[in-house]
Order: C-alpha cells, then sequence, then structure tokens
C-alpha cells in the first residue's frame, strides 16, 4: 500500500515479533525503504547487575475506528522471521500454514489503515526476556508447528477433511 499506511495486528505475540519491536541500526532515515533496513534490527539490550543481557519489547496497544481497516494475512514467509531456520515447509504458503497465534486465523493477523487518524493509542506494554528474540520466535514456531499438527491429524482422523487448520 502507500505512503502513510498504519500497520496493527489483533495478535500480541504477532506484535511483539522482533521485527516491529526493534529499530534498525542508526535508526530510521526519511525515505528509506523496509526493505533497506529489515536485515540490520539490532534489540534493544539491558545487563543486570549479575551481566545477565535482558532483550526489551515494546508493543503500543491501540484502538481502531470499526471498519476502517483491511485484513491482510501473515507476510512472514522468509523462515528467518517464522521458521525454525530450517528449510521452508513444502506446499504453496509454507511456513505460513503454522499458525502464529491460535487465537487469530493466519489470513487476519494483520490490519492496514489509510488514514492514521482512525488509530487511538491506548498504552504502551513493554516485557524482557532473557532468550534472544530471534531464539525466541523459533522456539514460539516449533512450538506452533507440533500443536498444528496435532490438530490437523485429528481434524483428518475424525473425518473432517483438512479444513483451514490454522483459524482455531
Amino acid at each position: 500500500p502507500g505512503k502513510g499506511h498504519v500497520y496493527v495486528s489483533p495478535s500480541i505475540w504477532y506484535s511483539s515479533h522482533w521485527v516491529y519491536t526493534q529499530c534498525p541500526k542508526g535508526g530510521y532515515e526519511s525515505g528509506r525503504k523496509y526493505d533497506q533496513v529489515k536485515q540490520q534490527y539490532e534489540p534493544r539490550t539491558r545487563q543486570d547487575s549479575h551481566g545477565k543481557t535482558h532483550f526489551v519489547h515494546y508493543v503500543f496497544q491501540v484502538r481502531v475506528r470499526p471498519g476502517s481497516y483491511r485484513t491482510q494475512g501473515n507476510t512472514f514467509v522468509d523462515r528467518e522471521y517464522w521458521g525454525d531456520g530450517n528449510a521452508a515447509m513444502s506446499g504453496e504458503y509454507g511456513n505460513r500454514q503454522v499458525p502464529y497465534d491460535f487465537n487469530f486465523g493466519t489470513h487476519e493477523l494483520e490490519w492496514l489503515i489509510a488514514d492514521s487518524s482512525d488509530v487511538r493509542i491506548t498504552g504502551l506494554m513493554f516485557r524482557q526476556s532473557t532468550v534472544e528474540p530471534k531464539q525466541e520466535v523459533r522456539d514460539l514456531f516449533t512450538a506452533n508447528k507440533a500443536r498444528w499438527a496435532q490438530r490437523r491429524d485429528k481434524l483428518t482422523r475424525d473425518g473432517e477433511g483438512a479444513g483451514e487448520f490454522n483459524c482455531f
């Protein structure tokens, strides 16, 4: 979409992905495209009194005017962003077959809002973790892939057909 679109997600898990919660090295520059900075993210960290590294994630909580957005699916197709680091899964949608958040369908994880006045910030959420952000995503993918396979196998075994496995 065009300049000025706001991207949000109903999923706190998706919104807290390291791509969205870290700043590009050198900060943001006017006119610099996302594709030019996406490989250059650096995590925000702090050291505790024992020398252990803590990674900090920040996410805005927002309200969106009903009807002012359109949805699109999980755009993390690269296994670096959503995967276990191994070869992508087979099939047209690859790793997107595995749900990112079981509370939402993969097809509705991203909301696009054309007018920023349709978005209101209502809170700031942050968390810290001792797990490196990219490893945290790989661990989530591995857990969700196993959970998804169990549900898929149960649906197939119970005769409910293939369906859309990522919308439970």
